[in-house]
């Protein structure tokens, strides 16, 4: 019975080391295209909770356009209240025309590290100011997961130099995997030790 328990406190610690999704509002209602064009960035903050965590991806809904290419989706460092500075490895990999009705993935090229109770800005960019692409838009500000999206979202018309608020959302989803606490490990190795112990007693026996 007790190397039962044993298994089930391991497997619900495993559990907590998948991957998940930290926020998303990507399904939300009434979604309408807003441009990214001519300099023009669009930009939208997400908040971690407690847990500290591993950037996999952000997934963004995009609506159906020309395009054209040199499309770019990164992740910011917050400023007061707007996208700061491009962070280390937060340029993300992805297609760079995404001229389809449909959700695209952008994946993370390196370990990319998001702290527990950080905002950052997801920032979508066109790098040659000569196409345009439609970033699915939401005034619905509701979201699911244990992180938050901000209730204000940023457009700049300037690449960034300065943003200006947004009275809507766009619609995207960050999927993340905690880091484990040092507990975490310890217990793994304590239950792994416990486990195998019983087992040898018992062929022994």
């Amino acid at each position: 019975m007790k190397k039962i328990l044993y298994v089930v406190l391991l497997l619900s610690i495993m559990q907590q080391l998948n991957a998940t999704i930290l926020v998303s509002n990507i399904t939300n209602a009434t979604p309408f295209p807003s441009a990214v064009s001519d300099g023009d960035w669009l930009a939208d903050s997400f908040t971690t909770d407690a847990q500290s965590y591993t950037l996999n991806n952000v997934k963004l809904d995009m609506d159906a356009t020309t395009g054209g290419g040199n499309f770019v989706v990164s992740i910011f460092d917050d400023n007061t209240g707007e996208p700061g500075s491009l962070l280390t490895n937060g340029t993300l990999s992805g297609e760079t025309n995404p001229n389809l009705d449909q959700v695209y993935t952008y994946i993370t090229t390196a370990a990319f590290n998001l702290a527990a109770n950080t905002t950052y800005w997801v920032v979508a960019a066109e790098t040659l100011n000569t196409n345009f692409f439609f970033w699915s838009a939401t005034f619905d500000t509701t979201e699911s997961g244990d992180g938050a999206i901000g209730d204000v979202g940023k457009f700049s018309s300037n690449q960034g130099v300065s943003w200006n608020d947004n009275t809507i959302l766009q619609r995207f989803s960050v999927d993340v995997t905690a880091v484990p606490e040092p507990s975490d490990y310890a217990a793994i190795f304590g239950i792994c030790a416990i486990v195998i112990t019983f087992y040898l007693r018992r062929r022994k026996n």
